[in-house]
């Protein structure tokens, strides 16, 4: 998944970040495996949300979800990409051609 960061700013003790995401040329059912803090000037050593959005094209919206479920500060997110049309998961499928847009929030 090719990432950019379109704005990283800090806001009180916490971190706000803004990236463009294009999507796997395979996606795996259950989420992509994405370690936000590669991606955000400064990094961010706890993500404790990340608020997903609607693909470019219009067929998928992305949600994060912590990798261990209600954990609440970690680095690493899963991407959970959902077919708009039916509001059923992604299976496995080139999405490539699709990019969101996420906010990040953490510290």
């Amino acid at each position: 998944m090719a990432q950019t960061v379109i704005s990283s700013q800090p806001v009180g003790s916490k971190l706000v970040a803004v990236l463009d995401l294009t999507g796997p040329v395979l996606y795996a059912t259950g989420g992509v495996s994405f370690n936000l803090s590669n991606y955000v000037v400064g990094g961010i050593s706890a993500v404790e949300f990340v608020s997903g959005g609607a693909s470019s094209n219009g067929t998928y919206y992305v949600y994060g979800r912590p990798p261990t479920g209600n954990a609440v500060a970690t680095s690493s997110y899963k991407l959970v990409w959902i077919v708009a049309a039916t509001g059923v998961e992604a299976a496995a499928i080139d999405l490539s051609a699709s990019t969101v847009r996420i906010m990040v929030y953490g510290y």
